[in-house]
């Protein structure tokens, strides 16, 4: 009853109960208030139960509900074969060990990063939006010399011309 009388207090209504599904309103009912609902139903619609349940979890532990600002985490899964896994594996471990950090999400971005750092500016553009690269561009040349800068930007300029 208590769920239930939480719910009822932050006038959700039927359908809304309904597209969310129990698991979920049962997961944040400790959380969600009149003042908050809204962002609270958002989040249980677009997310999976097991994230949901982790940010539940967080804004316990903060004492306070879901910031507006707060970045929701995207799940990504691989399946690998062993030699595959065993590779990541290693890869995450030596990132981790070698930076300090503890989480496999924080190595994983490092490893992305360090990977695009080593292409070239025509690999990137290949699998970068021109318009990002070009904004980025505009950042770094404040940066590097302009004949650096002068020089990516031929190229990107030649990328598009070729692409259009």
């Amino acid at each position: 009853m208590r769920i239930y009388d939480v719910l009822s207090n932050c006038k959700i209504s039927a359908a809304q109960l309904e597209a969310i599904g129990w698991t979920k309103l049962r997961a944040i009912s400790g959380v969600v208030t009149p003042e908050n609902a809204a962002e609270w139903l958002e989040a249980a619609e677009k997310m999976s139960r097991g994230d949901l349940n982790e940010l539940v979890r967080k804004a316990k532990a903060k004492g306070k509900s879901l910031e507006a600002g707060e970045e929701q985490k995207q799940v990504k899964t691989f399946r690998l074969y062993q030699g595959q896994a065993e590779i990541v594996e290693l890869a995450l471990e030596k990132v981790k060990h070698d930076t300090g950090t503890a989480h496999d999400n924080v190595a994983l971005e490092l490893i992305c990063g360090d990977f695009m750092g080593s292409m070239t500016l025509e690999e990137r553009l290949k699998y970068q939006d021109p318009d990002v690269l070009l904004q980025k561009l505009a950042t770094a040349a404040a940066s590097c010399g302009p004949d650096v800068a002068m020089a990516a930007i031929e190229v990107l300029q030649e990328h598009l011309a070729m692409h259009q």
